[in-house]
């Protein structure tokens, strides 16, 4: 429920005690003017008069005068108003209401209709006030946590773009063959062999990589031929390599390891050559190792590129 249907119930339920008060008023003022006139049996004695102070003569005459209780109204509901305009803290506006109600039942004491209306008003208002700074200060804090939260996630962020650029994040370099053969001369025999180039997969720099070229030569059997290392490989860029392969020409599928290491992981790369018809075609994919337990790894693969690619 909102405050202002707080302040509605409060003045109907006074409105309605109001008028049943009077119905009782009169039902009772019918039946005494009924009752025969009696002249009372004991004569009461006359109080005798309690002695009255100057100070609480002073006292009752202030509480008396006719603009005194209105001051007192006035300045109540200007407070009411003021906390709904500028809401204070939680708690300020529950002390207040405590303190003054103590105050106004102490002042006024037996209220007429006039004034309950306007206590119950005083309550209501504060009350309203009271829920209304909590819920601020519930919003606030969603707020202010909300807040925090997407600054720690913008710090990450940055920390992490600036960890990937340094260490090479999720790229990853690879081998790619020529798909044209080059006619060099080796021992006086005219040989074909395959240029190589390294290229970087991702958007970050890497540095410091190492290529180990190997022939397999049987099914567990691996002969390096080549090893060779690499500065650094901007992002999406490749590098020509000084190392070139000297497959089978006779159509048999020359078969290759290439072992990666880099800053950011080690890389296995597997590339097969063969010649069909005096052109060259290829196939080659690329795997990261990826450490399940102390003592297994897994290679997954990250890229595949194939005969007809």
């Amino acid at each position: 429920m909102k405050p202002r249907d707080f302040l509605l119930i409060g003045a109907a339920c006074l409105l309605l005690c109001r008028s049943v008060q009077r119905r009782i008023n009169r039902r009772g003022n019918n039946k005494i003017d009924q009752l025969p006139n009696q002249k009372p049996a004991i004569t009461p004695l006359t109080p005798k008069p309690e002695p009255v102070f100057e100070a609480d003569r002073r006292v009752k005459s202030i509480r008396s005068h006719p603009y005194f209780a209105r001051v007192v109204w006035v300045l109540s509901v200007l407070g009411v108003i003021w906390f709904w305009i500028r809401p204070a803290p939680p708690g300020v506006a529950a002390i207040v209401l405590g303190g003054g109600t103590v105050l106004l039942q102490t002042i006024f004491g037996e209220m007429r209709e006039t004034g309950k209306l306007l206590f119950v008003f005083f309550i209501l208002g504060l009350m309203s006030d009271e829920l209304r700074s909590i819920n601020k200060q519930a919003t606030d804090q969603q707020f202010d946590q909300k807040r925090r939260e997407s600054a720690f996630a913008t710090i990450i962020s940055k920390n992490q773009e600036v960890f990937n650029t340094v260490t090479g994040g999720d790229s990853f370099a690879y081998i790619v063959p020529s798909v044209r053969a080059t006619e060099i001369v080796a021992n006086g025999n005219h040989t074909q062999c395959i240029l190589l180039a390294a290229w970087n997969s991702g958007d970050y720099p890497l540095g410091a990589i190492t290529f180990s070229i190997n022939e397999r030569t049987g099914i567990h059997l691996l002969k390096e031929t080549h090893h060779e290392s690499i500065a650094s490989l901007p992002p999406r860029w490749f590098q020509p390599l000084q190392s070139i392969l000297i497959p089978d020409n006779t159509g048999a599928v020359s078969q290759y390891e290439i072992f990666v290491y880099s800053g950011n992981g080690f890389f296995v790369e597997h590339l097969e050559l063969k010649n069909e018809g005096g052109e060259w075609r290829r196939q080659y994919w690329v795997t990261k190792e990826v450490h399940i337990s102390d003592n297994t790894t897994q290679g997954i693969t990250i890229k595949r590129v194939l005969w007809g690619d």
